[in-house]
Parts: structure tokens; sequence; C-alpha cells
């Protein structure tokens, strides 16, 4: 039994199949989100030990699987740590110490990082997003953009002006592709740029005048003794849905061109719906204790290939030369 252990976290051929059977529980964990993407479409948006525990399900195995198996890899990455301490093996050393830093660096991220994706920042109206305690909302006020476009007319090199409240100080960012900007613990990372329905504006008539009513997305229109929200719309705008509440009944009304309205005991006739269109940018909001972790473990490595390469290349031309003196 002692050798069987010893050879399991000893033997660097176990690990070998570990990282192998990581690799194909993977690989298997993509065709079950591929073919359930529902199940899984909110997983980001907690820590992932959270969520496993939110969501017990059996098509979650192989997300425990490959935790269990990251943890072997960290017991003999550990185990070979000290071996090379012991024996004074400087570059084994180090590169077990890259190793064991990336993984405690996974291991913070599951217990710890989330991301809120796909947030609307709606230009010239001031957000606020939301985030899970102890963190306090973050305040965003998209201000403009800036882009290119290419040949089919698909914006590039987007660059977007915030304006946001860290602590109690407003500062101003500039957000791209491929540039988060940090905002207190989180980072804002730009996805696309698009419109948003700011609000639409309803044309009634009684036969007499016509007026307009507008409902601001997000905002209760309130007009005499009725107010009214804005739910939905069709997609090509022919129909939308509404909130209607006076001091005598609360219903939710599907309205369409020619439809009647009756509002404060008058009734009214729908002639048209004016949608309001604003230019957005939706970003992803993300919260990862561990990037810091991450960098100094990349660095770490970068500095031990450079300095084994050099060693190598050194020694090997020392053993050229000497081989070109003895031939000589």
């Amino acid at each position: 039994m002692r050798k069987y252990l010893k050879a399991l976290f000893f033997d660097i051929e176990y690990t070998g199949y570990a990282f192998g059977l990581i690799s194909l529980f993977s690989i298997i964990g993509a065709f079950v989100i591929y073919f359930s993407p529902e199940a899984y479409n909110l997983i980001s948006s907690k820590p992932l030990f959270e969520w496993l525990y939110l969501n017990q399900r059996f098509d979650t195995l192989w997300l425990y699987i490959i935790t269990v198996l990251f943890g072997f890899t960290a017991l003999t990455g550990f185990i070979c740590l000290v071996k090379g301490v012991l024996n004074f093996r400087v570059f084994q050393a180090i590169f077990h110490i890259t190793f064991l830093l990336v993984l405690l660096a996974h291991l913070i991220t599951a217990m710890y990082g989330f991301r809120i994706t796909e947030v609307v920042l709606p230009q010239a109206k001031p957000e606020t997003v939301v985030t899970p305690p102890p963190f306090k909302p973050l305040k965003i006020f998209f201000r403009d953009a800036t882009y290119q476009q290419n040949a089919y007319g698909v914006p590039t090199e987007i660059k977007a002006n915030l304006i946001y409240l860290e602590g109690y100080k407003e500062k101003e960012g500039v957000l791209s592709i491929n540039n988060p900007l940090k905002i207190s613990d989180f980072h804002v990372v730009l996805k696309d740029l698009g419109n948003y329905l700011a609000a639409v504006n309803i044309r009634i008539t009684d036969g007499k005048s016509d007026e307009m009513l507008p409902l601001t997305v997000g905002k209760t229109f309130t007009k005499d003794n009725f107010s009214i929200d804005f739910l939905a719309h069709d997609p090509q705008f022919s129909q939308i849905k509404v909130s209607y509440q006076d001091g005598t009944r609360k219903e939710v009304l599907f309205l369409s061109v020619g439809s009647k309205l009756t509002l404060s005991n008058k009734t009214y006739t729908i002639l048209g719906f004016m949608p309001v269109i604003v230019p957005a940018i939706i970003v992803d909001v993300t919260y990862d204790p561990s990037l810091l972790l991450i960098f100094y473990a990349s660095t770490l490595f970068t500095l031990f290939i450079t300095i084994d390469l050099t060693r190598r290349l050194i020694k090997f031309f020392k053993m050229r030369s000497s081989h070109s003196q003895e031939t000589s």
C-alpha cells in the first residue's frame, strides 16, 4: 500500500494522467454546457463553489471531478517542490512554485471571483450596477464614444468615455476593447457598442386633439390619477405591453395601433408608437482577487524560463568551444 501511494504521488507519470483526465472532463463539460446552456447561464454570476452549492445537479459532476484532479496535481506539485528544495534543485523548485501559485490563483477565483455579464450602459443616463454584498454598487455614467467602421460597417477601435464614482470622488476614464477600466475592486470590460431603447412615445387621440404619452423605460409615467409602466414590445413595434394603474383598477395591457385606451374615464385611440433609441455600450463587470497573484506567477515563470534558457545556451557554447579546441 505504501509503495502504491509513493508511486501515485511521486511518479510524474500519474500527474500526466491527471492532466489528461482534466482535459477529457473539460471537453465533456463543454458538451454539457453546449446542450444545456440555460442551466449554466448564470455560472459566472457567483463564485464557482457558491454556484455549485446552489446548483446541486448530476450534470455538474464533471466540475467536481476536475476540482479533485487539480487538488491531486497541487499535492504532487508541492511534494516535487519539497524534493527540489531538499536536493538544492533551484530551477525545479522555481517551476513548481509558479505552478502552485497558478493553482492557488484558480482556487481563489473559484472561491471569490464572479462576473456580472451583459450590463447595458445607455449614453447620458446614470446607471447603478448592483453588485453582491459586501461590495457597494457601481455608479457609472457613459458620456460618449468614438469608433471607426470597417468595410462592412462594423464598429472597430471603440473608445468609450466614462464618468464614475470611486469612493466619494468623481473620476473619468476611457474604456476600450481589451483594455478594461478598474473601478474600485472591479474591472469593467467593454464588449460591444449597441443601441438602447430609452423611451416609447405613444401618440393618442380622442377624436378632437392628439396627445403624447412619453413612457421612459424603467420609470413610471404619472398623470392625473393614473400611472403607466412600459414593460415590453414586439420585434416590429406593432404592439407594446404596459402596466396600467388608477384608483379603481390595475392591469397589464397589450396596446397596438388602432386599439382603444381608457384614461381617467376618457377613451382614446392609439395612433402610433415612436421609440426613442440612444447609443449604449455593453460591458461585463468582473471581480477577481487573484489577478495580482497570476501576474507574479507568470513573471516568475518567465524569469525562470529566461534564466534556464540562458544557462543552457552558455553551456552549449562552452561545449562547442572546447570541442573546437580539441579538434584543432
